[in-house]
């Protein structure tokens, strides 16, 4: 594995989760890219999300526009193929793409109305004099780390994807970090959940999974674990431990209910994680 995508792993398990994955499973293209700010009014950034030299989207940045300049927004339409759309909904006539969190599931299943027909735009955020008065405007800033779930056209066949964002504070800013693409047409993909070529059986050999306030793991003894925490849906980690053997369990008492992210560390720097539920 190349240093800096190891290293970019390693990083990005505190906001996404890493999941480990074998050759059946690894067919995603994902680029990082260096993390790209556009403040400017009529800004753009055109995402070109397959990596195939052309644009599939374009997000543009309104600062202090309108009659009045009192305007901030930021707007997805597709760049080059109408069917290229955006998990979302249509109300009263506006789209507005949803803000998925890391983990989500994108795929035929979604609503892909985030973005209208014929080239029409997709609202992330609308501000007038600082408030928004579209409850469904779902990416208001200030933002950190949500994910657009995208599809896009090429001939027959259409491919599943997501690109991370923020907003800044008062919509006048967004950044693009980086994105991907499911390249077998029709999969699913998970927002923000980058696959690592390993052996397959290496993750057929992990289990992990909890039980109330536990959680129990099960590893392979060619790739042992060092590591172990658990992470909340802002990002804070709420504990950690040691790994000492293949197969141990953890008690997390004290917990508030409700959905984490448990992550693995492995000794070569890999990282596996997955969402799971603490109870009461």
């Amino acid at each position: 594995m190349k240093k800096d995508l190891q290293e970019k792993l390693l990083k990005y398990t505190s906001a996404a989760g890493v999941v480990l994955a074998g050759p059946a499973l690894q067919a995603q293209n994902y680029t990082d890219i260096s993390d790209t700010t556009i403040n400017t009014n009529n800004g753009f950034y055109d995402l070109d999300l397959n990596q195939d030299g052309t644009p599939d989207f374009t997000i543009k940045q309104y600062v202090d526009t309108g009659a009045a300049m009192n305007t901030n927004s930021v707007i997805i339409s597709p760049y080059g193929n109408v069917d290229n759309k955006a998990v979302g909904i249509l109300n009263n006539g506006f789209n507005y793409p949803s803000k998925l969190n890391a983990g989500d599931i994108i795929s035929t299943a979604n609503t892909l109305e985030g973005i209208g027909g014929n080239f029409d735009t997709g609202y992330l955020a609308f501000e007038i004099n600082g408030v928004s008065n579209y409850p469904n405007s779902n990416w208001i800033g200030p933002v950190t780390d949500g994910y657009l779930g995208l599809r896009v056209t090429v001939g027959d066949s259409v491919y599943f994807g997501w690109a991370r964002l923020d907003v800044a504070d008062s919509s006048k800013a967004f950044t693009v970090k980086d994105f991907a693409v499911e390249t077998k047409a029709g999969k699913e993909i998970m927002a923000g959940h980058v696959f690592v070529n390993v052996p397959e059986h290496i993750l057929n050999d992990i289990s992990l999974y909890t039980s109330g306030q536990s959680i129990f793991y099960a590893g392979n003894a060619e790739y042992p674990a060092k590591n172990i925490r658990l992470v909340d849906l802002t990002g804070k980690v709420v504990w950690e431990s040691t790994v000492e053997n293949h197969e141990e369990s953890w008690e997390v008492l004290g917990l508030p209910q409700g959905i984490y992210v448990v992550e693995l560390t492995l000794n070569n720097g890999l990282g596996f994680a997955k969402k799971v539920m603490i109870e009461k």
